[in-house]
């Protein structure tokens, strides 16, 4: 779900579903910066680091210096 937050004019992310749609974007972009899903999330990069900190403990991305990458599989 997206939703219009007063501090942001572009389309924000709740957070219930940060983490989700960071996992998207990772999936289909390949390796990206906390910064880029920042932005494209309009979240802040703390919030991205939680959720790929998430995703990473369930084995979903790999975590990569300054970003994340899709988890590769064997």
């Amino acid at each position: 779900m997206v939703a219009l937050r007063s501090r942001c004019e572009r389309p924000c992310v709740e957070p219930s579903t940060s983490s989700s749609a960071a996992l998207r974007i990772v999936q289909v972009a390949g390796r990206i910066s906390v910064a880029d899903l920042a932005e494209r999330l309009g979240v802040l990069e703390m919030t991205v680091r939680r959720d790929l900190d998430s995703l990473r403990e369930q084995g979903l991305v790999t975590r990569v210096r300054g970003g994340s990458a899709p988890r590769r599989t064997a």
